[in-house]
């Protein structure tokens, strides 16, 4: 059942909402196609058309192929130019929010970070990150030296939806 985070992130009513979860259903609200890495090019198409999209980009459990989770997986999802374009075109085009992932297996999004701040330097955008104070400083630090993600902490895991549902508030308003 979806839990009170995934509802105030599907609150934020953003075009693109992307996961590392591929047993994650509760952002599939209607309206909005899941695609995996698998899809990628397909999953941009739909985002240039304004369209919503869940992008699942460690597959999905519906479709076995396109799950990652070994050595073996991460390099064949690596390997795919689409899927390597279509993470550079939305790190350029969209700010990224990240709630729940924590930037520490190399093979992952931190990979990904990581490349796209080497391709385009002090060009990169800035990206952010919901992060507990209690994670170590140096940890921030490395976030924003090597991937430009910029944390923002708070207290407790229990106060995210009301962050998250803050954000949509805060959102909604601007012009």
């Amino acid at each position: 059942m979806p839990g009170d985070v995934h509802r105030a992130l599907v609150a934020l009513d953003v075009d693109v909402l992307l996961t590392t979860n591929y047993d994650l259903y509760e952002l599939a609200q209607p309206g909005r196609q899941a695609y995996t890495w698998r899809q990628s090019d397909k999953a941009l198409g739909d985002i240039d058309d304004g369209s919503a999209v869940l992008f699942k980009i460690h597959g999905s459990a519906e479709d076995d192929e396109s799950v990652v989770m070994t050595r073996d997986e991460y390099d064949k999802g690596a390997a795919n130019a689409s899927a390597r374009d279509t993470m550079r075109c939305l790190l350029q085009a969209y700010t990224f929010l990240l709630v729940g992932y924590g930037i520490n297996d190399p093979l992952d999004l931190d990979l990904v970070f990581g490349l796209n701040k080497a391709a385009f330097g002090s060009a990169t955008r800035r990206h952010y990150a919901l992060m507990p104070k209690s994670a170590p400083p140096n940890e921030r630090a490395r976030w924003d030296r090597d991937m430009n993600i910029q944390a923002i902490p708070y207290d407790d895991h229990g106060d995210l939806p009301a962050i998250l549902r803050e954000l949509a508030k805060t959102s909604r308003s601007l012009p």
